[in-house]
């Protein structure tokens, strides 16, 4: 699929393994939303474009992986917290 849309007419099987993690291709029709990147199978769909750019699934998704990476989790958060404590002691331990 070129862009996210809707189906205005036709029916097919739409692979979205890589952007939902679906394992299966998910039967679509008249109504029925796509996302920009899907794979079509075997049917003609058209498709009604709503969202293109910035405002597109796979956008969306890009500026959420990074917001998460570039922020520590709170598994590290907690374990810098304490190394910080526990790094001086080793210091000390090792002279």
């Amino acid at each position: 699929m070129p862009a996210d849309g809707i189906i205005e007419r036709g029916e097919s099987r739409l692979n979205e393994a890589l952007l939902t993690g679906e394992s299966k291709a998910v039967k679509k029709g008249p109504g029925d939303k796509v996302i920009g990147g899907s794979t079509n199978g075997e049917g003609v769909l058209y498709i009604k474009v709503l969202e293109t750019g910035d405002q597109s699934f796979i956008s969306q998704v890009q500026t959420l992986i990074s917001q998460a990476q570039s922020q520590p989790s709170r598994a590290e958060k907690y374990c810098a917290k304490r190394l910080q404590g526990g790094s001086s002691i080793l210091l000390l331990l090792s002279r």
